[in-house]
């Protein structure tokens, strides 16, 4: 499945830590800001982005990924953008309840399909990674991060709130794509 992202190389970066986060309730599309602490994650984190040369930061509109991106970007002084497609995996009834209260394997009828959420990631980095000549950075989720990496065919990862990535695409065909912590 690794033809399915176009090779060229991003940064992607998980929005920083909300309230919901802290307290294991699902998210979801919720529209949820970030905390103090995640504010002061994304601070933190721009000076691991400084030396990366990026050109543009695109993001995700749910408000704790804007607020992320927006405070990136306070340092960064880039393009930034939003795009719908980088929304985290709307979860229908279970967003708002307790992770530790829902049966995991199941899925809501009212819920995104995983099936329909891999398509839109896949459509969405790609019209990304086709639209910008430079190295972009994403501002997205935690599932989005997590299917992202499956789809790359590196499936043992997953990312923390405010954790940077520099994704490469591979060297060799039929080899998974290169995925570093910054």
């Amino acid at each position: 499945m690794i033809s399915v992202i176009l090779n060229k190389p991003f940064c992607f970066i998980r929005h920083g830590q909300t309230d919901w986060n802290l307290n294991r309730i699902i998210i979801g599309q919720t529209d949820i800001p970030l905390n103090d602490h995640g504010i002061q994650q994304a601070q933190r984190a721009v000076s691991l982005f400084k030396n990366l040369n990026l050109k543009t930061i695109i993001s995700s509109p749910l408000l704790r990924a804007r607020q992320t991106a927006e405070i990136l970007n306070t340092s960064l002084g880039l393009p930034l953008s939003f795009n719908i497609g980088l929304q985290e995996r709307n979860l229908g009834q279970f967003q708002g309840q307790s992770q530790d209260k829902i049966n995991k394997n199941e899925t809501p009828s009212s819920a995104e399909s995983e099936a329909d959420f891999e398509k839109r990631i896949i459509l969405t980095v790609n019209n990304i990674l086709g639209s910008e000549q430079e190295l972009p950075l994403i501002v997205s989720h935690g599932d989005f991060f997590a299917i992202l990496v499956q789809l790359l065919m590196r499936s043992d990862m997953h990312s923390d709130n405010c954790m940077p990535y520099f994704f490469r695409p591979p060297t060799q065909a039929n080899h998974s794509w290169f995925v570093y912590p910054l």
